[in-house]
Parts: structure tokens; C-alpha cells; sequence
């Protein structure tokens, strides 16, 4: 458990100034993925000890221009290694996505994945997560496709 709440920290640290201010915590976020590979969940998050890995949603009163703003100055941060970023457009919704590397506490490499789906003018979803490099074969497609099936449940 202890390794998961490290990456957490990791991806919270990385990612902090991230639209914080902008999440709407109170929403349900539907998202279809292998949640069996995830069977830790709390609200819109979903958690693996072993191996190392989460995914988690937050409904953001943050268009998607800021969003993109924000993503091209979080990559600049130096923490992060092997970025890759870019914008989509699947299944009709305009989606911003960011990968990278950023090392826990014992040297090892873990994948951060972002990705920021479209709602309307003024909101998007943010479906980010991590997990341990070593099991990326495991966990490589999940965050995507929580990603592209995201939605609000009113």
C-alpha cells in the first residue's frame, strides 16, 4: 500500500498546479476499463498495490484551451523525462494527452499518463494515473481507454 500512496504523491507533486483550483470533486466520472486490474477504488479512483498502479477522474470547470496551456508548462517540468504529448480526436471528442517518466522514491521508473477530454466550452475531464514501468505491458492501454469512454453521471 505504501508504494501506491508514494506514486500518488509522485503524480499529485507533478502535476499540482494542474487546474486544482478548477476540480469538481463531487461528480461521478463513468469510465469503462479493466477496473479487475484496479479492485482498490475510492470515488472516481481506482487503485493496484501490486503492481503499482491507479487511475483516477476529476470533472474540471476548466476549458479546454487553459487546459492545454497548462499541460505545455507542466511539461517543462524537470522532474519529468521521456514526454510525450499531443491532442486526439476520438470517438467525436477532442482529447489532450501527456505521458512521461518520473522516478519514485527508490529510483525506479514510473509512467504518468494524463489525459483531458472535452465536454462543453467551459469543462473538461481529467482521467490521469501511473503505474510502475515494469508492468506497462499490464496497464499500458487502461488510462486511455478510461479516457476516451469518461462521462459525467448526473
Amino acid at each position: 500500500m505504501r508504494k501506491i500512496v508514494t506514486a500518488i504523491a509522485l503524480f499529485l507533486v507533478s502535476y499540482a498546479g494542474f487546474a486544482q483550483e478548477d476540480a469538481v470533486s463531487d461528480v461521478k466520472i463513468d469510465m469503462n476499463f479493466n477496473k479487475s486490474l484496479f479492485p482498490m477504488a475510492e470515488g472516481n479512483m481506482y487503485m493496484s498495490a501490486e503492481p503499482v498502479a491507479f487511475i483516477m477522474a476529476n470533472m474540471m470547470a476548466q476549458t479546454y484551451e487553459d487546459a492545454k496551456a497548462e499541460m505545455q508548462a507542466i511539461s517543462e517540468d524537470k522532474d519529468l523525462t521521456d514526454v510525450k504529448k499531443g491532442e486526439l480526436k476520438e470517438k467525436g471528442k477532442d482529447i489532450l494527452y501527456q505521458t512521461a517518466l518520473i522516478k519514485n522514491d527508490e529510483g525506479q521508473d514510473l509512467v504518468m499518463e494524463i489525459y483531458v477530454v472535452k465536454v462543453d466550452k467551459q469543462n473538461t475531464i481529467m482521467v490521469s494515473g501511473g503505474y510502475d514501468l515494469k508492468a506497462k505491458e499490464t496497464f499500458k492501454d487502461e488510462i486511455k481507454k478510461a479516457a476516451l469512454s469518461a462521462k459525467a453521471v448526473k
